[in-house]
């Protein structure tokens, strides 16, 4: 018999560290923004227009599983909708139950929403894994916890498996991309001093740990300098909309040991940049840039080149690209895979105007789903 305990206070969920982290270890494709860490971070700076919805799952007086969700108001063009979702918030590439059953997490969890008083007009659980056939368990889960569920492709997210040496990843690219590669290698290394700097620092809960916000700081600079420094998307690292939820975020990854901070160094100059998670092995690509003075030379790619084959030294299993740019990114990748939306219907607007679930899905995907660009 499981148990279902809901948390809604940030302050009630930092009491559930030790069981989320255990938990964690045992997700599948769990990644750093599954962590407590993240989620803490996040809520720091985009918690009061949310609110939160954390499911503890207890058998026999154990947590056995943990099952984020917000409380959100999304627009749609019949008006505002409050809709029942994972966190994640494009962050990440994917987002699921924290523990090792999670179709009977995520079942539980769901027969307790049933059953609770509704403030929720829809459940749209985002960042689901789907490949082959492993997105089915939610529609299990759904089916089982008497919820009619739709399911669409949302995104696509390109990967790169290192898991073995880098000879064996390199022999999976195609001989035109290796000769471009090593063309771009030798144009970078003509021009002198070639230099990777990764900042990967060790877990410091308890002790004083240097932030490194010199590297941060380039990081920045060389995002402004890019193609990212006109964006208006918010989301580049250097934009004023999510800079200091950014900042905020990377204090917690450093002392969680999560922070992954890559540089390329040409003659002391630094001239690209990758900053990103990891955890247990899987290597999550939040920003990338690079100098445009360099831009000719593929300092990018370099760069590229070298982490992955330093992360086949460190024995990472999986480089995630994060689902932007994607065709950038395939030369890099060894597979791509599908990210898919399970949207429950059908709902209620206001207490007089019932709206069926599929017509409500094609409005709600449409402005929900990421284009893979």
């Amino acid at each position: 018999m499981q148990d279902v305990v809901e948390h809604r206070s940030i302050y009630e969920i930092s009491q559930l560290g030790g069981d989320w982290a255990r938990l964690l270890e045992q997700a599948m494709d769990a990644d750093y923004f599954q962590s407590l860490d993240w989620l803490e971070g996040y809520w720091q700076t985009f918690g009061e227009s949310q609110e939160l919805r954390v499911l503890e799952i207890v058998e026999a007086g154990e947590t056995v599983g943990i099952v984020p969700l917000v409380l959100r108001s999304e627009p749609t063009k019949i008006g505002p909708i409050r809709a029942l979702t994972y966190p994640l918030d494009d962050w990440g590439s994917f987002y699921g139950p924290v523990g090792g059953d999670r179709r009977g997490l995520l079942q539980t969890a769901m027969c307790h929403v049933q059953e609770s008083p509704r403030d929720w007009d829809v459940v749209d659980l985002r960042w689901v894994h789907a490949g082959e056939n492993s997105g089915d368990w939610v529609l299990e889960a759904m089916a089982a916890a008497g919820m009619k569920t739709y399911r669409r492709p949302r995104t696509v997210v390109p990967i790169a498996r290192l898991a073995g040496d880098w000879e064996s990843y390199w022999a999976t690219r195609t001989g035109s991309t290796r000769s471009n590669l090593r063309r771009y290698e030798r144009k970078v290394a003509a021009i002198g001093k070639v230099e990777h700097i990764r900042f990967r620092p060790a877990a410091s809960w308890c002790e004083q740990v240097d932030p490194r916000w010199d590297l941060y700081g380039i990081c920045e600079h060389l995002a402004a300098l890019s193609w990212q420094g006109d964006s208006t998307s918010g989301t580049t690292l250097s934009h004023e909309d999510v800079r200091p939820y950014l900042r905020v975020q990377h204090e917690r990854a450093v002392r969680s040991g999560a922070i992954d901070i890559n540089l390329l160094r040409v003659n002391g100059r630094d001239v690209a940049f990758q900053y990103n998670y990891h955890f247990g092995g899987r290597v999550s690509n939040l920003r990338l840039g690079f100098d445009p003075e360099f831009a000719k030379l593929g300092v990018g790619k370099v760069l590229m080149m070298h982490v992955l084959r330093d992360s086949c030294a460190r024995g990472d299993s999986i480089y995630d690209f994060l689902p932007r740019h994607v065709e950038a990114k395939r030369r890099f990748a060894t597979e791509v895979i599908d990210c898919h939306s399970y949207f429950h219907g059908p709902v209620k607007i206001g207490r007089t105007l019932p709206l069926l679930g599929k017509q409500i899905y094609d409005d709600w995907q449409t402005r929900t789903c990421m284009p893979a660009q």
